[in-house]
């Protein structure tokens, strides 16, 4: 297995790097600490996205269940289709530009919500039009209500 995360660490500041994920009563429990990974907290002032760009959350990179992946991350009050796919797309596009070319990664976009859907929204978090996309990959977003193990969905 490659050491993605160190190759990864190298490109972003250090000062942007977090070991949790949570905002409000929404998280994303992340792996044990003896799988390399990184969190990239894209709301830090030194994440690598620009202040005008849409960000998502966060963005892990690392291994995870013998695998390594790019997983952008949002957490969010109210579900809303439009509004979480375009954050984690940019999470997607921010990972092309850090992550080596030929690494060989897995994709996945999550959410964890602390809100009530409507029927519009499920449908539209369904639609195929909605995929993130990361170079060769397309991934629906996997939502999960307040709390999302990472261990679990990946």
């Amino acid at each position: 297995m490659s050491n993605l995360s160190e190759v990864v660490r190298a490109n972003v500041s250090k000062n942007c790097l977090t070991t949790k994920c949570q905002k409000k009563r929404c998280k994303v429990n992340l792996p044990k600490r003896d799988m390399p990974f990184i969190v990239v907290d894209m709301d830090h002032a030194e994440s690598p996205v620009s202040n005008d760009e849409t960000r998502c959350d966060y963005l892990f990179i690392g291994e995870c269940n013998d695998k390594d992946w790019v997983v952008p991350i949002e957490l969010k009050g109210k579900p809303r289709a439009k509004q979480i796919v375009a954050q984690l797309q940019s999470g997607a596009r921010v990972a092309d530009k850090i992550v080596p070319k030929r690494a060989m990664v897995k994709f996945k976009p999550v959410a964890a919500y602390d809100g009530q859907f409507k029927r519009a929204e499920v449908d539209a978090f369904r639609d195929s039009k909605n995929k993130v996309k990361f170079r060769q990959q397309s991934e629906l977003v996997l939502l999960r209500e307040r709390v999302i193990s990472l261990e679990r969905v990946l």
